[in-house]
């Protein structure tokens, strides 16, 4: 095992069903899987090559991401702002009320903005895992084999025909998380559109699809060797709610970091691969 990486997995069904840790603690422990890959990561050279071509796949595709958000922020701001409501102070002392409330509405439409940036650049983290995800399977494996001494699935994937079959099965498993985001920030997104309030609760929505996707996405390398489904997947997150929470909340935090989020995609998959390894998915088979 790695050198400061210690794993107790536990059946999600024995941990979180009678309630052995508390939520605070189960919280903790998805977001302490992000230093615990960053030290992976650094002590481990056998993952310093699969981490090279997705830092440079998300320089760009995050790149392209800040500079349309830049460029849409007024827009953004202007839309959220005609939405909210707009108190006016109609005798000079209601202005001791009016006013906080006028700042507090300011302030919240700028957050608002900040939210959406964050989600076009976790979306501009999923295209780069699209495109680098090969290789990001090939460190995904590797984080196993330095943690477990195998990766599930080994078994014959030595010849030239098992490795490219890999990769596609990679690339495809990938296409298909990426088209489910797609689809439902999409029908988010129109929801805010048509539906009374939605500037205001699209992003609130946004935030919470964005979070709690997170771990399905970063975590499916390692859950599609296993084999598993997306009943079994979805049945994972709900045993594992507040650990997987505390993972997505993280990983999702760090997108605002200018410059760290062009190094997140390596460390997530790994972060992603060590959540599954501590709580491994309960597939009833």
């Amino acid at each position: 095992m790695a050198p400061d990486v210690e794993l107790e997995p536990t059946r999600p069904s024995a941990r979180n069903r009678d309630g052995g840790q508390g939520l605070v603690a189960q919280l903790q422990r998805g977001a302490a899987l992000v230093p615990q890959a960053w030290r992976l990561i650094r002590g481990e050279p056998s993952l310093w090559g699969p981490t090279v071509i997705p830092v440079l796949v998300t320089a760009g595709c995050v790149s392209v991401a800040l500079a349309l958000v830049y460029g849409s922020a007024g827009d953004w701001l202007a839309w959220i702002q005609a939405e909210l409501p707009s108190p006016r102070a109609s005798q000079w002392y209601s202005w001791l009320w009016v006013g906080p409330m006028r700042v507090g509405i300011w302030l919240l439409g700028y957050l608002w903005v900040a939210v959406l940036g964050a989600d076009s650049v976790a979306a501009a983290l999923f295209v780069s895992a699209l495109v680098a995800s090969p290789v990001l399977d090939v460190l995904s494996q590797r984080v196993e084999r330095v943690v477990r001494g195998a990766a599930a699935g080994d078994e014959g994937r030595l010849d030239a025909r098992s490795l490219v079959r890999d990769a596609v099965s990679a690339l495809l498993n990938e296409a298909k998380r990426l088209a489910f985001f797609g689809g439902s920030w999409l029908a988010i997104s129109l929801a805010g559109v048509f539906l009374p309030f939605g500037p205001l609760l699209a992003p609130a929505a946004l935030l919470a699809f964005t979070v709690a996707f997170l771990p399905l996405e970063y975590a499916g390398f390692a859950l599609d060797r296993r084999r598993v489904d997306f009943r079994d997947r979805r049945r994972w997150l709900a045993l594992q709610r507040a650990t997987t929470l505390g993972f997505g909340a993280t990983a999702f935090a760090m997108t605002w970091v200018p410059g760290l989020n062009f190094v997140l995609l390596p460390l997530l998959v790994t972060s992603g691969t060590l959540l599954v390894l501590d709580c491994p998915p309960d597939t009833g088979r």
